[in-house]
């Protein structure tokens, strides 16, 4: 069998330490300080790579399947909630709880909520697919923001650039927010298409 190379763009550091699990949320975060400063590792305060034992509650990896999922996202370009769900064995639930349980962002169901199209509509539609996330209301000069990846700062300033507004971030399944990212948008085409029409 043939031996797979590591990733060049991966921290040999962080990569033999292939036995060790790291909590989910670490992997997000690692992730994104990596699309914003570039190849680098965790460190603690005596520099070691900082793995704290996962709460239960917490879903954890091993740094190998994180690797897997860095390259299949840059391979596929898949958003990273997506890259996880697809080479580990984490579930939305996971996901979810995991950022619920370490930072408090609530959990809200969207089967459960009446969207607000309008609101949604304030965000475009490319933005909504590329960082997974969707408007659900907007009071006053907030937008409630269904986010799949809270952590990412970058959706979140792009979000308030568009629209002029503050955000409160709400946790949202994957598949929850983009079903209803395309319910929203299909309902304004059919406005749209009224008003033509008309």
């Amino acid at each position: 069998r043939e031996k797979q190379e590591p990733d060049e763009n991966i921290p040999h550091s962080f990569l033999a330490e292939t036995s060790k699990l790291i909590p989910l949320i670490e992997l997000f975060k690692l992730f994104l300080s990596t699309e914003e400063h570039g190849p680098q590792k965790p460190r603690s305060r005596n520099g070691h790579l900082n793995f704290t034992r996962h709460h239960k509650h917490h879903a954890a990896l091993s740094t190998h399947k994180f690797q897997e999922i860095l390259i299949h996202h840059k391979l596929h370009g898949d958003h990273i909630t997506d890259a996880v769900l697809k080479k580990s064995h984490v579930s939305e639930e996971d996901i979810a709880i995991s950022f619920t349980a370490s930072y408090g962002f609530p959990y809200l169901p969207l089967n459960n909520y009446e969207i607000n199209f309008d609101a949604a509509k304030m965000i475009p539609h490319e933005i909504a697919q590329k960082f997974i996330l969707v408007t659900i209301d907007k009071m006053h000069n907030t937008l409630l923001v269904a986010m799949a990846n809270p952590l990412d700062t970058r959706a979140i300033k792009k979000v308030e650039s568009l629209t002029n507004c503050f955000v409160q971030i709400f946790v949202g399944s994957v598949s929850d927010i983009k079903k209803t990212i395309e319910r929203c948008y299909r309902y304004h085409q059919a406005d749209d298409r009224q008003r033509l029409d008309a």
